[in-house]
């Protein structure tokens, strides 16, 4: 194979770096001997050099905890979010009524601040899947992912519009439990 200038000048940086073997290195020298304005374009490279730049010591150790905190976060903030949006469910069974529902019927005030406190760990849960997918640790184009959150988001959707059906009848609270469904799922799937 013939070597030629163009493919010298295209090994120069590498070459520069100290990035290439030892056979490419012999070829590149031979070359260089033989012509004086490679040599001096070589020469200024390296005069000019790139800046050194330095990783900071335990910057790897670092970014594994991090990755461990993330998941560990990932999995406690799921129980926190369907613990605190379904406890406004809680029921009991009643021999004359069938299944009542308790806190949403009863005290459907205590049961909203409940349906509150999970959409914000809703909220930070979704926060921390998007930082994740941001690591690579979670695929965007993973199916699995995708149906995952759009189920959750039906899940989020259901416990608030049952405790909304004590102020708001009929129709209606379809119409917020799939608006809450929507928009979990969008917000999910815009970042």
């Amino acid at each position: 194979m013939m070597v030629t200038k163009a493919v010298i000048e295209d090994l120069l940086p590498l070459y520069a770096a100290g990035e290439v073997s030892e056979e490419t290195r012999k070829v590149v020298d031979d070359f260089l001997a033989g012509d004086a304005d490679l040599r001096g374009r070589l020469k200024s490279a390296v005069m000019q050099g790139l800046p050194k730049v330095s990783v900071p010591a335990g910057v790897e150790t670092k970014s594994i905890l991090e990755t461990r905190r993330l998941i560990r976060n990932k999995n406690h903030l799921w129980g926190l979010a369907f613990g605190l949006s379904y406890v406004s469910m809680t029921f009991a069974f009643n021999s004359e009524k069938g299944l009542v529902f308790l806190m949403a019927r009863d005290v459907p005030q205590l049961a909203l601040l409940f349906c509150t406190f999970g959409l914000f760990a809703w909220f930070l849960l979704i926060r921390t899947d998007v930082r994740m997918r941001a690591t690579g640790l979670v695929s965007e184009r993973d199916p699995g992912n995708a149906i995952g959150w759009a189920v959750a988001s039906l899940g989020i959707s259901a416990p608030l519009a049952m405790t909304m059906s004590q102020w708001i009848a009929g129709p209606w609270m379809v119409a917020i439990q799939l608006a809450v469904a929507v928009v979990t799922f969008l917000v999910w799937r815009s970042r």
